[in-house]
C-alpha cells in the first residue's frame, strides 16, 4: 500500500487521459465531399485545442491511449500536424501508447515532450504520480501482467489499450491479472465512448472515449478525462469538448397529416430539454422517422433533410414509417382485416378520430404488434 504521507507531501498534478482521435480518418458517415474535408480538419483542430487546453490549465502531461492515427502508414500530413503540436506546446508532455491501428506510429524525430510507451512496461513520473504503459502483442500479451509494478510511494495510473474482459490478447485486456496490483486508475483506449467500471477495490478502469464522433456509432458528448490529485486522493471527470456531435432522436410520426408536422416532431424531439443533451445548430443530426403518418410519405427522407438543412450542420433522415391507412382500399377486401375495418366503419358510436384510432389499434394487433391502448 502507498504511504499517503509521502503522497501528500509532493505537489498535486493534473493529468489528461484521451485515446482513439483517429488522425486521418475518411469520416465516411458524411456524404457531402466539402464536409468530410471540414470534419477531418476539425478532427486535427479539436486534439490541437486540447493541448493548447493543457498549457493554459498547467497540465502536466496528455496520456495518448492507442490508436492516434487512424492506420499504421499516417499520412505525412497529419503526423507532422501531429509532430508540430507537440512541439508548440514545450511544457506539456504527450505519453504515446500506440493501438491496433497505428502500430507503425510515429517513428523517427521524437520531440523532447514526447514520450513513447512500448512493448514492455515503461514508466514516467510527474510529481505524485507514476503512469505506466504497454503495448500489447502477440509476443508479450500473456506475460506483461506479471512484470507491472506499481510505485507504492505514488498513485498509479497504467495505460493499455484493448477490450477489458477476462482473457488476455492483442486486444484483449484481462481484468483479473490486473486486479489487486496497486493500480489507482487504468486509462484505456479502444472503445470509442466514455465509460468507467471498477476494477478492484482501488482501480477504476476508465475508456476516455474519442474526443471527435466519426459516424453515428459514436454519438452524443465527446472528450477526454481530466485526472487530478490532491490531498485527499485521486480523481477524475469527463470533459465534453467536441466541436460538433453526432445525435440520433427515434420519432413517431403516427397522424402527421403533412411534412410540417413532421418537421415540427423532429424539432421538438432535437430540442427536447429532458434530454442530457438537446441537439445544437452545429451538431449532425440523424432523425429515425416511425410510424404511421396520414399523407403520401414518397420522398419523405430527401424532402426532410432538404428543409432541415438550415437549422443543423449535417441532416440524415431514415424514413421507417409504413404507407399511410387509406380505409377506401379496404372497402372490397375479404380479408380479416377488411371485415374488421368495415365493421368499425359502420359503427356510429365512434367519432372521425376514435374510428381511426381503433382501426390502427386493430390492425397492430392483426400483425402481433404490441398495443397502446
Amino acid at each position: 500500500m502507498y504511504n499517503t504521507d509521502i503522497i501528500t507531501k509532493v505537489q498535486n498534478m493534473k493529468i489528461i487521459h484521451c485515446a482513439d482521435i483517429h488522425l486521418g480518418s475518411p469520416m465516411s458517415s458524411i456524404s457531402d465531399d466539402e464536409k468530410r474535408k471540414e470534419r477531418q480538419s476539425e478532427l486535427r483542430a479539436t486534439f490541437s485545442r486540447m493541448a493548447s487546453f493543457a498549457a493554459a490549465e498547467g497540465i502536466s502531461a496528455i496520456i495518448i491511449a492507442g490508436d492516434l492515427f487512424d492506420r499504421d502508414r499516417p499520412f505525412r500530413r497529419d503526423r507532422d500536424f501531429f509532430l508540430s503540436t507537440v512541439k508548440a506546446n514545450p511544457g506539456v508532455d504527450f505519453l504515446y501508447l500506440r493501438g491496433n491501428h497505428d502500430m507503425d506510429g510515429v517513428c523517427e524525430d521524437f520531440p523532447a515532450n514526447l514520450k513513447p510507451f512500448g512493448s514492455s512496461w515503461v514508466s514516467y513520473s510527474y510529481g505524485n504520480i507514476n503512469i505506466s504503459g504497454v503495448e500489447l502483442n502477440v509476443s508479450n500479451c500473456s506475460s506483461v501482467y506479471s512484470t507491472y509494478v506499481a510505485d507504492s510511494e505514488k498513485y498509479n495510473i497504467a495505460v493499455m489499450h484493448g477490450q477489458l474482459c477476462d482473457k488476455a490478447g492483442v486486444c484483449e485486456i484481462d481484468r483479473r491479472r490486473l486486479s489487486g496490483r496497486g493500480i489507482d486508475y487504468l486509462a484505456l483506449g479502444h472503445y470509442h465512448g466514455y465509460t468507467e467500471q471498477a476494477l478492484d477495490s482501488r482501480c477504476t478502469a476508465v475508456y476516455s472515449g474519442c474526443p471527435e464522433g466519426r459516424g453515428w456509432d459514436e454519438p452524443g458528448d465527446c472528450g477526454f478525462v481530466l485526472i487530478e490529485t490532491s490531498d485527499s486522493g485521486i480523481s477524475h471527470k469527463f470533459i465534453p469538448f467536441a466541436r460538433r456531435r453526432f445525435v440520433i432522436r427515434r420519432i413517431d410520426v403516427s397522424g402527421c397529416l403533412d411534412i410540417h408536422e413532421v418537421l415540427g416532431r423532429i424539432n421538438a424531439a432535437a430540442e427536447d430539454d429532458s434530454l442530457a443533451s438537446p441537439a445544437g445548430s452545429d451538431d449532425m443530426l440523424r432523425a429515425e422517422l416511425s410510424g404511421s403518418p396520414e399523407f403520401d410519405t414518397r420522398n419523405l427522407s430527401y424532402e426532410t433533410e432538404s428543409l432541415l438543412r438550415e437549422s443543423f450542420w449535417n441532416v440524415n433522415v431514415k424514413d421507417l414509417t409504413k404507407p399511410p391507412l387509406i380505409l377506401g382500399d379496404y372497402e372490397n377486401d375479404l380479408s380479416l382485416r377488411g371485415e374488421f375495418i368495415r365493421n368499425v366503419m359502420k359503427d356510429t358510436s365512434y367519432s372521425d378520430g376514435e374510428r381511426r384510432r381503433v382501426i390502427m389499434a386493430g390492425l397492430q394487433a392483426l400483425e402481433g404488434e404490441e398495443v397502446e391502448i
